[in-house]
């Protein structure tokens, strides 16, 4: 059951990510999905768990960007990418679903 609350919390979403952690590495990476309680980035780059992290969420607009600044903690680091969840949940997460086909990926 908690499986599918998360599930429909999330929408698979494809932007540029850029993860400061611990003010120390900077990540460039792509989001997978994102919830108004985390997201999942796209990443070779190993992370321990539970490092902190300002996060930049950019949505890249033919003519303009706009930047989603958020602080969260990595919970969760696989193969494929990290896991962060935000420390408040995010007040923009609406437009991500909203406009949830601008970021698809090709793939999709």
């Amino acid at each position: 059951m908690e499986n599918d609350r998360r599930d429909r919390s999330r929408v698979k979403f494809e932007t540029p990510v850029i993860l400061q952690i611990d003010n120390q590495n900077r990540i460039e990476g792509l989001s997978k999905n994102i919830g108004m309680k985390g997201l999942y980035v796209r990443s070779e780059r190993r992370v321990p768990v539970g490092s902190s992290c300002d996060i930049d969420i950019i949505l890249k607009g033919t003519h303009s960007n706009l930047v989603v600044q958020l602080k969260g903690s990595v919970i969760r680091q696989g193969e494929s990418g990290i896991g962060i969840e935000f420390d408040k949940d995010m007040e923009w997460w609406a437009v991500f679903s909203m406009f949830e086909v601008y970021g698809r990926s090709q793939n999709d």
